[in-house]
């Protein structure tokens, strides 16, 4: 009898271990969940086993919120729900018609932009009305937009474009009222104001801002990889370049070099004679490019484009992330003979808990104005973001700090605060004429 109620207790005490061991094993994998992190949907696996890239919704989807609050202007950020990704289901569903040039003057604008009525969704840079609808069709001028105006109605939302000041109406058929309560209840608020620049309307804050370091460890595709996606598996052709660089072509057309301007960095380039696409090509062929490098990066976003060149990048807690101060994810260019696409391997693979760092950001005019003190001039800068830049760890090449930092564009170029300072600095010590002998 004793020995039965032994086998018992034994059958127990396993069972309790087990599903103690299988507890810990949960937890760990929700603490380390990227979906902690970014509250990003999972992909369904019949889909996922179909089709494992985005849409163009999610590639070219709004990165900031902005809206009032108690007549005060902020930008709202919330943790528990991904305000852009709540946005996106939604207007995936929309029935996009015909709009209407409402205004054309910066007076009308910026009252609208100053309405408490609606909530303002941003796009780092304009996009076309043509990558969401085939069916709108607008005269050069009136084809580009970069912020989105929603409110309670569901009958019509506005689209703006910041650099002309232009102001579309659209009769639509959406409900919204989840994203506003999302919102409107959003458990981080930033209170900022507009100022306008070169390159449209940038958030200033007033105060300074603290904000959270976060740190993850990373993985890289390899060379054989990429050479897979890009190239192919047959024909292609190595050599050393020297300095570590590999160069890999297939059929003359094709090429693959690694280690351009640091750790896990390549540049792609086909070579063909073209007309240069028009904006909305650009936009979409640049999208597809990105899916052949197989970055699997949930939050993989559109962040800037000039002509015909195009950014990428990651957006991790609703900001983006810059790698070595001064590259984004992926840039892809358009040429006369050849396209190029600049971009870095780098994954954030597992998101490692948050351990209190935080780092304290000074407010937007400080920052402007010590650029302009060390030469750079207030006209030339064309916008300004709050960012992370990737700070490697010296001991372990897997194992990054994100640092939040200013990213500031000017002059054409985007770089971080503290790159920009450097770069400053540099400059005036190369132009200093040398004392005479």
């Amino acid at each position: 009898m004793k020995h039965k109620f032994d086998v018992k207790d034994a059958i127990f005490t396993a069972a309790t271990i087990f599903v103690i061991v299988l507890s810990l094993v949960l937890w760990f994998f929700n603490l380390t969940s990227d979906r902690r992190f970014s509250n990003v949907e999972p992909t369904s696996t019949k889909m996922a086993a179909k089709d494992q890239t985005k849409s163009l919704y999610d590639f070219y989807a709004p990165t900031t919120i902005f809206g009032f609050k108690n007549n005060h202007y902020y930008q709202f950020y919330d943790t528990k729900h991904n305000l852009a990704l709540e946005f996106t289901k939604k207007f995936k569903q929309v029935s996009l018609t015909q709009p209407s040039v409402e205004s054309q003057s910066q007076k009308s604008y910026e009252k609208k932009l100053n309405d408490s009525n609606y909530l303002q969704l941003v796009y780092p840079d304009q996009v076309t009305f043509k990558i969401f609808s085939d069916a709108i069709s607008l005269s050069k001028g009136h084809r580009e937009f970069n912020r989105i105006f929603i409110s309670s109605s569901d009958k019509e939302i506005y689209f703006g474009n910041d650099r002309n000041y232009t102001l579309y109406k659209m009769a639509v058929k959406a409900d919204f009222s989840k994203l506003l309560s999302y919102a409107e209840n959003a458990n981080q608020k930033r209170e900022c104001q507009l100022v306008r620049l070169k390159g449209g309307y940038s958030a200033y804050y007033q105060n300074s801002i603290k904000q959270n370091v976060y740190n993850y460890l990373t993985n890289h595709a390899s060379d054989n990889t990429l050479v897979s996606r890009l190239l192919g598996t047959s024909g292609v052709v190595s050599s050393a370049q020297g300095d570590g660089a590999t160069l890999y072509t297939q059929n003359y057309s094709d090429r693959l070099l690694t280690q351009v301007a640091g750790q896990n960095t390549y540049r792609y380039t086909h070579f063909s004679k073209i007309d240069l696409p028009n904006t909305t090509k650009v936009l979409e062929d640049s999208m597809s490019y990105v899916y052949m490098i197989g970055i699997n990066e949930q939050d993989l976003r559109f962040f800037d484009a000039d002509n015909s060149k195009v950014l990428f990048t990651n957006y991790i807690e609703g900001y983006p992330v810059f790698i070595d101060g001064e590259h984004p994810q992926v840039t892809t260019e358009y040429q006369t003979d050849n396209f190029q696409m600049l971009f870095s391997s780098l994954n954030f693979e597992i998101p490692i808990p948050f351990d209190g760092q935080t780092k304290t950001l000074p407010a937007t005019t400080t920052v402007i104005n010590r650029l302009r003190k060390n030469g750079l001039k207030t006209e030339n800068i064309q916008r300004i973001e709050l960012g992370f830049v990737v700070k490697r760890d010296k001991k372990n090449s897997e194992l990054i700090s994100l640092e939040p930092t200013y990213i500031i564009k000017a002059q054409g170029t985007w770089r971080s605060y503290s790159a920009w300072l450097s770069f400053l600095t540099d400059k005036k010590q190369n132009t200093q004429v040398p004392e005479p002998k």
